[in-house]
């Protein structure tokens, strides 16, 4: 596991969490404020488990992105018809 490194950048510092680029007070509102009463759910488990969530998933995003692309493409060629001429040839 890497730990959290403080990576500063010209719009917003952010920190690097297990690959993810998060602003600070992500991190600072996933920490507890006091001590819990029974053991909870660890902080850097968690940024590690939504690292490996979107790296798992990010292809499919990337892919139904393209499909949501192609779909608005469709919708600007309908609307751009005049009545009753929306079909291609």
């Amino acid at each position: 596991m890497r730990p959290f490194r403080v990576r500063k950048s010209e719009i917003m510092n952010r920190i690097d969490a297990h690959g993810l680029k998060i602003a600070p007070v992500l991190l600072l509102i996933s920490l507890p404020r006091k001590p819990p009463p029974r053991p909870e759910f660890p902080t850097d488990a968690f940024w590690a488990g939504l690292a490996a969530i979107i790296r798992d998933l990010a292809p499919k995003n990337r892919e139904l992105l393209k499909v949501r692309d192609a779909l608005q493409g469709e919708d600007r060629w309908l609307a751009s018809r005049p009545q009753g001429q929306a079909v291609r040839t």
